[in-house]
């Protein structure tokens, strides 16, 4: 069965996941330790995945948030993850054309497999459809990566062959 998404309080989107709250919400400066250690995780520091400023201090981590609450609200949405009053994730919907935005994501290592995702990209896609006014919203993903594959099909993203990657989109 599809869970609801809650519009709960401005800027903030909330889900259950089998009895989990999972909530989408603009960064804080308090989130910068757990986003720290989030990025600490030995995955993520041998893939140096990192798109964006790389939170490998903690003062690295504040400058990051910084960046995200201030960055330009009719370009970029970045959102944390929060499960359970935890932060767990990143969301980032950057405006690339007047109508159309690129999805990033990324998951806690320790909270890969439960769920969590799915529900957090179905409350930024709403968010963003409603606050970016798109029409639509593409993610690329590595053809072998296929838990972003099924996060993005869940929420009805369409696959597309993009060399090496594959391209989703959604339309409003």
């Amino acid at each position: 069965a599809e869970s609801p998404v809650y519009r709960m309080r401005e800027c903030a989107y909330y889900s259950m996941v089998i009895n989990m709250t999972v909530m989408v919400r603009p960064w804080d400066v308090e989130d910068a330790m757990e986003l720290h250690s989030l990025s600490m995780h030995p995955y993520y520091l041998k893939k140096r995945v990192w798109k964006f400023l790389y939170p490998d201090t903690f003062l690295n981590a504040v400058s990051t948030i910084h960046f995200y609450q201030h960055a330009d609200p009719q370009r970029y949405l970045f959102r944390a993850v929060e499960l359970d009053g935890s932060v767990c994730g990143f969301l980032e919907c950057e405006k690339k054309t007047s109508s159309s935005a690129e999805l990033s994501y990324w998951l806690g290592v320790n909270y890969w497999h439960r769920g969590i995702m799915q529900q957090a990209v179905r409350a930024l896609c709403e968010e963003a459809f409603d606050t970016l006014q798109l029409l639509s919203i593409y993610a690329l993903v590595e053809k072998r990566n296929t838990a972003s594959i099924h996060v993005l099909e869940a929420n009805g993203f369409q696959r597309e062959e993009f060399g090496k990657l594959y391209m989703f989109k959604k339309y409003k």
